[in-house]
C-alpha cells in the first residue's frame, strides 16, 4: 500500500469538490469517492495548478481534526482516495487522566511506532474515550517522548488488544464493541476457548494428529485412567494463561503416592497425597468444570533440558496466513512450564539448533501452524488475524499442540536475537490493516 504525504487545507465551497495539486491530479481524476476514517463521501476532483496542497470543503476538513497545513498520508485506491488511514488500537488499563498503565506502555509504544513507520496514523484508546454523539475518539499517541491525547474520527480499522477475558466481558466493553463494530472493521474478536479449539482441531483430519489426548471437565475416573497410562499429566483451566491454575500430577509407583506441583505466589509448590481420590475431592469439591486434562508430553531435550516452541501466525497484506515468528523456550530451574513469567528462557532457533535442524524445524512448524490457523479461522466468528501456538516435539519426533492463543504477547522477546523476531511480528497487524483498507477497491 503506497502512501503519499501531502498538506491538507480547507476551502469555503459547499459542494464535495476537492482540489488536487497538479502532480497528483493524474492519480485522482477518475476517482469519485473520498474516505476519512469510516466515512466515505461521493465527490469530484479538480486540479489546483498553483498549490502543492489538497483542498477539502470545510465540513470534510473538520472530520480530520487537524490544523490547516498539516501533512497527512493518503492512498489512491481504484475508486477512492483514502485520506489519513486510521488504525485504532483498543486496549485497557488507562488512567482516567492520562496514558496507559506502565506494564503495557512499552508494547503500546512499539505498536504505535511500527504503525507510523508503515504510513498509518495510529492511536490507543479505551471504551471511555469514545464520544458516541460526535463519533470521535480521544485517543493517545506517543510523540516527542510524551503521551499526547487528540481527537480522531472513528477509525477505518481497529486492532483489538484488550488484555484479558475479564476485561473483554465487562458490560461497558461489550456494549462499546457492539456499537463501534457497526462503523469499523475490528480484527481479533475475542480470546479463544481452549476446549473449543481442541475439539475443533480434533475433528479436522489434517490437524487431528497434532492434538494430544484431552479430557474436558475431567472426572475422577477420567484422571485415574489417564494417570494409569502416563507417568504425569497436566490439569489446566480451559481459559487460563501464563500457567495460572496449572497443575502437574505425577504418580510415584514406588512410594505409592501422588505428587502435585502447582504455582503459588510465583513459585512451584509441591504437595503429596496418599490417594487420587483424596487429592481430587479437596482440589475439585464440585468437580473439575472449566478444566481440561492432558498427558505430560515427554519433550525432546536440547542441552539437557526439554524444549518447546512458540510460533506466531498472522494474516498478511493479501489476507493470507503467514508465519511471522518462530522461537524456542526452555523451562526455568524448578519450573513446571516454559512460561517466561515463571523463569523460562526464550531463544531464536539459530542460537540453539544446527543449520540443518533449524531448517527442518522451520519447515515443519510452519506447515503445522498454517494448517491449524486456517481451520481455526474458518470456525471462529469474526475476523481472526493472529494466533500464537505453543508446540512441542516429543522424543519420537511427533509435533503436539499445547495451546493456541488469539492475542499472543511479544513481551517475552527481549534478547538481541529475539528482538529481531518481535520487530517482524509487530509489522503484521498493519500489513493486515492494509488488506482490510483495500480489499473492496
Amino acid at each position: 500500500m503506497e502512501f503519499i504525504d501531502v498538506q491538507v487545507r480547507s476551502h469555503n465551497g459547499r459542494k464535495n469538490r476537492i482540489a488536487l495539486p497538479s502532480n497528483l491530479y493524474h492519480k485522482g481524476k477518475d476517482i469519485n469517492k473520498l474516505q476519512i476514517g469510516h466515512d466515505v463521501y461521493s465527490c469530484s476532483f479538480f486540479i489546483h495548478p498553483h498549490s502543492s496542497s489538497i483542498h477539502l470543503p470545510q465540513h470534510m476538513f473538520e472530520r480530520l481534526h487537524i490544523n490547516s497545513g498539516e501533512e497527512l498520508p493518503l492512498h489512491f485506491a481504484e475508486d477512492k482516495l483514502i485520506l489519513r488511514p486510521l488504525i485504532g488500537i483498543w486496549m485497557a488499563g488507562f488512567n482516567w487522566k492520562g496514558p496507559i498503565y506502565p506494564k503495557r506502555t512499552a508494547y503500546a509504544k512499539e505498536l504505535l511506532q511500527t504503525g507510523a513507520k508503515m504510513g498509518f496514523t495510529c492511536f490507543l484508546f479505551g471504551y471511555q474515550h469514545i464520544d458516541w454523539e460526535t463519533k470521535t475518539i480521544r485517543g493517545f499517541q506517543w510523540e516527542k517522548e510524551e503521551w499526547k491525547q487528540k481527537s480522531f474520527p472513528v477509525p477505518n480499522v481497529i486492532y483489538n488488544r484488550l488484555p484479558n477475558r475479564k476485561v473483554e466481558q465487562h458490560p461497558f466493553i461489550k456494549d462499546a464493541y457492539q456499537k463501534i463494530s457497526k462503523h469499523s472493521t475490528i480484527f481479533n474478536p475475542s480470546f479463544f476457548d481452549k476446549g473449543y479449539i481442541h475439539e475443533m482441531l480434533m475433528e479436522d483430519p489434517i490437524c487431528h494428529p497434532y492434538i494430544p489426548e484431552t479430557i474436558l471437565h475431567p472426572s475422577l475416573q477420567g484422571i485415574k485412567a489417564m494417570i494409569e497410562e502416563h507417568p504425569s499429566i497436566y490439569i489446566k483451566p480451559r481459559n487460563g494463561s501464563v500457567g495460572k491454575g496449572l497443575i502437574l500430577l505425577k504418580r510415584d509407583r514406588i512410594k505409592n503416592h501422588y505428587q502435585v506441583d502447582r504455582y503459588h505466589k510465583g513459585k512451584v509448590e509441591t504437595t503429596y497425597y496418599p490417594t487420587l481420590t483424596y487429592w481430587y475431592d479437596r482440589t475439585f469439591p464440585k468437580g473439575a468444570q472449566g478444566y481440561l486434562a492432558q498427558p505430560d508430553v515427554q519433550l525432546q531435550k536440547k542441552k539437557g533440558f526439554p524444549v518447546d516452541f512458540r510460533v506466531h501466525t498472522n494474516k498478511n497484506d493479501i489476507g493470507e496466513w503467514e508465519v511471522s515468528l518462530i522461537a524456542c523456550k526452555f523451562a526455568g530451574k524448578g519450573s513446571i512450564t516454559t512460561h517466561v513469567e515463571h523463569g523460562g528462557k526464550v531463544f531464536s532457533l539459530e542460537e540453539i539448533f544446527t543449520a540443518k535442524e533449524t531448517d527442518w524445524l522451520k519447515r515443519r512448524l510452519t506447515q503445522v501452524s498454517l494448517q491449524m490457523s486456517k481451520v481455526i479461522d474458518k470456525n471462529i466468528e469474526g475476523t481472526v488475524a493472529e494466533i500464537g501456538f505453543d508446540l512441542g516435539i516429543d522424543e519420537e519426533g511427533r509435533i503436539w499442540l499445547f495451546e493456541a492463543n488469539s492475542k499472543p504477547g511479544v513481551h517475552i522477546f527481549q534478547t538481541e536475537n529475539t528482538l529481531k523476531l518481535k520487530q517482524n511480528a509487530l509489522r503484521f497487524p498493519f500489513l493486515f490493516a492494509t488488506y482490510l483498507l483495500t480489499k473492496n477497491e
